[in-house]
């Protein structure tokens, strides 16, 4: 069974957008609580986030799935956040330590969303660059990529659409996304 996991608002935004896409998947959203509106009513589950999830990440696998030994996770949020880029970086360790099949996916934010947020999603990727099982896009590059010819609005919608690509990839094609893939 694959479960894929939204950390934060824009791990919710990917979950609908597999969700609409047919992506065939567990749905899960670990957003503080002032951020769980459903308001497209899809299938997504929703967990409150607790700062104890960056200390022990079992606890959200443990809510999603009860331990599967059959589970397969796709994690993914902003890494630009204050505790969103922690929680993935702790449940792909864990993942990773544990043997469990996974694939991270972490997204850079715009430079112009502040140093901080950019350093911050910097220190992350160069923490879970080594796992090969871990992809992150940079939202600004397909502004760069465009010479700067392109709406804010369509460079998210561009840099989300790859994403679901990969979800899509990686969920269709039943790849092993283990530890040990290269």
């Amino acid at each position: 069974m694959l479960h894929i996991i939204g950390i934060g608002r824009l791990g919710k935004t990917i979950l609908n957008k597999a969700y609409q896409s047919g992506v065939n998947a567990t749905f899960t959203g670990v957003l503080k609580s002032e951020h769980q509106i459903n308001q497209d009513d899809l299938p997504i589950n929703l967990i409150d986030f607790e700062l104890d999830y960056i200390i022990n990440p079992a606890a959200v696998l443990n809510q999603i799935c009860n331990n599967s030994t059959k589970a397969r996770f796709i994690v993914i949020s902003g890494l630009g956040g204050r505790h969103g880029a922690s929680l993935l970086e702790s449940l792909t360790e864990y993942l990773l330590k544990n043997a469990i099949p996974h694939h991270s996916i972490g997204v850079c934010p715009f430079v112009f969303e502040g140093t901080l947020r950019r350093q911050k999603a910097i220190d992350t990727i160069l923490k879970l660059q080594s796992n090969p099982n871990f992809t992150y896009f940079d939202n600004n590059l397909i502004i760069e990529k465009l010479n700067g010819k392109i709406k804010i609005d369509d460079a998210f919608k561009a840099v989300d659409g790859d994403i679901i690509k990969l979800i899509a990839n990686l969920s269709t094609n039943h790849l092993p996304f283990s530890p040990t893939a290269s």
